[in-house]
Order: C-alpha cells, then sequence, then structure tokens
C-alpha cells in the first residue's frame, strides 16, 4: 500500500453533489507498451502522485448524518501489484491491437475487483498492476472509483502520473485540483429551503433501487473501429440542408447508432415495447460553464437524456434524430446546472437521490472518450514520445450493458473505435445488415 508521504490537511475528503450522482463503479484503463517499465521506479512515482491526490490512498465511506459519500481513513494507501505473464502476447498484422486481442479482454492485467458494496467501501479506490511480459512488454492497468473522478480526471492522472514517472522529482509542473465543486456546502436555513424547492430534471427522489430485467440474451462486447470516411459520410448524411442543420461528428455517430440499433430491437418483435432511451454525459469543463478551477480531477460531468416516442425513433429520418440529439447535448444552462448540484447538495439524505434514466430498460447510452488522446503525455520512458501500443478500457460485468457505447481514439488517430456491448440476438440482427454501421461502412 501506497500513502502519501507528507502531512494531508484533513482525514476526510468530502465529495461533491457531481461526484455524489456518480455510483461507484471503476473507470479503468489498460496501457500496454512495448518496453520495460521499471517497477520500482513506478513505485515511487506512484508514492510522489498520492501527495498531489492524498485522497486516493483513503477509502470510501458515507457519513451516517446524511449519507453523503467522503473518502475518509486518508493514508492507510492505493495499491500497487506488480505480476508476470507466463506468455508473449500475440500481436496482430495487418490490423491495430484491440482490446480484445488482450488476454481474456485485458481483465487479467488488472487488481482484482469487488462490487459488494462492503468491499467497495473496505478496499482502496484506486489501483495500479504492473504486468510484465516475457518479451518485455509491459501493461499497466489503472483503476480508480468511478464517484472520485470521471474519465477525463482520470486520464490527467495518468499524465500526472507519467510526468512524476519520467521526471524522478516528485514535482509536478501543474499540481491538480482535487477539490470537488460545491463539497461541503453550508446552507442557512433559508438556503436550504430554496434550494429543495427547485425539481431538477434528471434526478429525483426514490428509496427504491431500479430493478434490473434480465435481457433476453446476454451482451456481449465488441470493438468496431470507424474510419475517417465513414465518419464524414455519416455526418454528411446525418446533416440536414440549411445553415440550421449542422451537427457535429459525435452527435451525427450517436444518432445513427441510436437509431440503427433501435431497428435491429424492433425488428426480433420482442413482446415488450422497444425502450427508446438515450444518454450521454456531457463535460462540463471546455465550456466552464461551472467556473471550474484548471486542471480540475473530481466528476466535472451533467448527463443529457431523452425518451422519445417509439413512433419518433421508429419512422424518424437520421437528421431528424441527429437534430434531437444536437438539441440535447447543447441545451445546458448554467443556472440550471448550479441550482441542481446545490438540490443534491442540499438533500437531507443523499442515498435516496437518483438519476432519472431508467438503466433498468435497454437503451442507448454513450460516452465521448475520444474528446480525450488518452495516448497523449502518458510516456513511462526517458523517451518522452514512447506512446503505448494500445490504451483501451476493458469489457467488464459492469461496462457490458446493453446499449452501453465509448467512443475512443485509436493510437494512430485516423477514425474511431467504438466499444460496445449489445445483445447477442441484436448482434446477430446487425450481422446479417452489414454489421454495426451498415450501409455506412
Amino acid at each position: 500500500m501506497l500513502a502519501p508521504s507528507i502531512p494531508v490537511s484533513s482525514p476526510t475528503h468530502v465529495l461533491g453533489p457531481l461526484d455524489q450522482l456518480t455510483a461507484p463503479v471503476p473507470v479503468a484503463v489498460v496501457y500496454l507498451y512495448d518496453h520495460a517499465i521499471d517497477a520500482a521506479r513506478l513505485e515511487t512515482a506512484l508514492s510522489h502522485l498520492v501527495n498531489y491526490y492524498p485522497h486516493l490512498s483513503g477509502r470510501l465511506h458515507y457519513n451516517p448524518s446524511d449519507n453523503t459519500p467522503e473518502i475518509h481513513r486518508i493514508g492507510e494507501g492505493m495499491r500497487f501489484v506488480t505480476a508476470t505473464a507466463n506468455e508473449d502476447l500475440e500481436i496482430p498484422v495487418g490490423r491495430p491491437l484491440l482490446v480484445t486481442d488482450l488476454p481474456s479482454g485485458g481483465n487479467p492485467l488488472f487488481v482484482p475487483f469487488d462490487m459488494s458494496p462492503t468491499a467497495l467501501c473496505r478496499d482502496p479506490v484506486f489501483s495500479v498492476q504492473h504486468t510484465t511480459f516475457p518479451d518485455g512488454k509491459t501493461a499497466l492497468g489503472i483503476r480508480i472509483l468511478h464517484i472520485l473522478g470521471d474519465a477525463f480526471g482520470f486520464f490527467q492522472l495518468v499524465q500526472d502520473l507519467a510526468e512524476l514517472y519520467r521526471n524522478r522529482t516528485g514535482t509536478l509542473v501543474r499540481p491538480p485540483c482535487t477539490e470537488s465543486y460545491l463539497a461541503g456546502a453550508a446552507f442557512t436555513d433559508e438556503e436550504r429551503k430554496e434550494a429543495l424547492a427547485y425539481t431538477p430534471s434528471g434526478c429525483k427522489i426514490s428509496s427504491e433501487l431500479p430493478q434490473f430485467a434480465s435481457p433476453a440474451s446476454p451482451p456481449r462486447g465488441r470493438v468496431v473501429h470507424v474510419p475517417t470516411t465513414t465518419l464524414a459520410k455519416v455526418k454528411t448524411a446525418a446533416t440536414s440542408p440549411g445553415a440550421n442543420g449542422w451537427v457535429s461528428t459525435f452527435e451525427a455517430l450517436s444518432a445513427f447508432l441510436y437509431r440503427r440499433i433501435y431497428h435491429a430491437r424492433q425488428a426480433l418483435a420482442e413482446p415488450q415495447p422497444h425502450a427508446t432511451h438515450f444518454l450521454t454525459p456531457v463535460n462540463l469543463r471546455p465550456s466552464n460553464r461551472l467556473d471550474l478551477p484548471p486542471r480540475y480531477f473530481p466528476n466535472a460531468l451533467t448527463t443529457s437524456t431523452s425518451s422519445p416516442s417509439p413512433d419518433f425513433l421508429a419512422s424518424a429520418s437520421l437528421p431528424e434524430v441527429a437534430a434531437q440529439v444536437h438539441s440535447l447535448v447543447r441545451s445546458l444552462d448554467p443556472i440550471e446546472l448550479e441550482r441542481s448540484a446545490r438540490w443534491v447538495a442540499a438533500q437531507p439524505d443523499k442515498r435516496v437521490v437518483r438519476g432519472t434514466f431508467p438503466y433498468d430498460q435497454p437503451g442507448f447510452l454513450v460516452s465521448q472518450w475520444s474528446a480525450w488522446d488518452q495516448y497523449d503525455g502518458v510516456s513511462f520512458s526517458d523517451d518522452v514520445d514512447a506512446r503505448p501500443l494500445l490504451a483501451s478500457t476493458p469489457f467488464t460485468a459492469i461496462s457490458e450493458m446493453n446499449g452501453l457505447a465509448y467512443y475512443l481514439r485509436p493510437r494512430d488517430g485516423l477514425g474511431l473505435d467504438i466499444n460496445i456491448a449489445l445483445c447477442e440476438d441484436v448482434w446477430e440482427v446487425l450481422d446479417r445488415d452489414g454489421g454495426l454501421l451498415g450501409e455506412m461502412a
């Protein structure tokens, strides 16, 4: 276990409302390098890293007064383990390396993870596994709990670790901000009353946990590469004529997949109505709608959701669906965002605060990790250009949720990789009709 070597300001780190809306599921990425990474030097870099992120050496805890999630027992340590693989990796010829090419999809390259409530509050919130292969390659399996930070904070964390490994000084040129937005916000009685009077669109109060229905067939994860030419084709097809018809590549591709997956589910003629739910997290950092400080590590996301009528999604054209997605992700109001966050912070019992998205029903959930180049700045070598062979998130029992997709940048920066999980019967329908990309391939 690695703990901070300098005194921490408080034994407890309070999480903010943007963190509190996030489940304690993992954010995990495996980095594969074609060279050796010195384990002792990496351990030293990690010990320096937790000086800048001391709460990553603590344990998840729920304050008994109002069930606010916190990190306490700071200093018990993050977990660092080393392992040795028995066999070399088989690198594919003629195509890029994918996470599904790794042993068991890369899952053995991480410290084992237990999702039970007891384990989540017992085990370290941050772990790194260093695995060496006989031919000299090295894999780093890095994981944090999502309740501590989102993908963008995670990638910043790994860049900081790589910087500390390279410079050997124990100092970062640009230290991170680890204090969560509105963490520990204090309210007068009047302020609390005013905060609670607001009705946020994406949250509700419910003491009932969602009941997840078993899908008709098991979900399976695949990595689908989308070439640059296909992205351009999708964007053109999704764009309506005129100045008001513009959509981004992300919006166009998301609308295309949303519509295509819905039609595949519809073709199965299942007895239950086909859900039309759509969700995408929106990163609040670029627009800085909440005036967040530079190098903000905690969660800075809000989820945009939509559930149009089945008739709309069954008959709407691609530009119509793309226009709806465009409106959804660009309609955020800073005042509403702040009021929603204050509403969460003012709740007397945080454990009954839930999102309104129906996770118990099939839908399409897409996360734009491609907004960050996960290969940039993560060289664990004196050669700063020693980029990893692969940087990708594995498919796990959690990420293989029916309809969940991650957009990731390929190593060469050309096109897009989609890590997506769908039920086997949906894959069968899509495969009979040209695959996930269909006529756009």
